[in-house]
């Protein structure tokens, strides 16, 4: 799978549906996993959509820093009662859940942002107002202190 790249602005149709930007869905390698998502609502600002594999490796990961078993029972009750599956219709579009939408305040028009390993669903508003604004900063902090020995080199 490759990396899910850009921001595409788009808008949410009377049922709820947006479509997933053509050129992520290219990045995603099996025509499988371009069928249906995982669509999730964590205590981010935004909506996450996992393909359902990208989906199963970012729960493994999570359940790793879980040390007891009542923690991840906790933790897979919240992680899964938070996701729903939504499939891809044949115009390319996912609907949003309306609960999903009334819990993040989402008007009619949403961005669809690439993340590297999944895709986020945002109010535009919120994301040019209170998100990038942070993201910018970290994001140059992290690539002005990376240490010596950890340059980039592309292949």
């Amino acid at each position: 799978m490759g990396l899910f790249t850009g921001e595409y602005e788009h808008k949410l149709d009377a049922k709820n549906r947006v479509f997933v930007p053509r050129r992520l869905l290219d990045q995603i390698d099996d025509p499988q996993e371009r069928k249906q998502f995982q669509l999730v609502h964590t205590d981010e600002r935004c909506l996450t959509l996992f393909t359902d594999s990208g989906f199963r490796n970012w729960i493994r990961t999570l359940q790793h820093g879980q040390r007891t078993l009542a923690e991840r029972r906790r933790f897979n009750r919240r992680a899964g009662a938070k996701a729903q599956p939504v499939p891809l219709d044949a115009q390319g579009r996912i609907t949003i859940p309306q609960e999903y939408r009334e819990e993040l305040g989402l008007g009619d028009e949403v961005l669809v942002v690439g993340a590297l390993d999944w895709i986020e669903i945002w109010d535009p508003q919120v994301w040019r107002d209170q998100e990038l604004p942070e993201a910018d900063a970290e994001f140059r902090e992290s690539t002005r202190s990376l240490p010596a020995d950890r340059t980039f080199h592309p292949e």
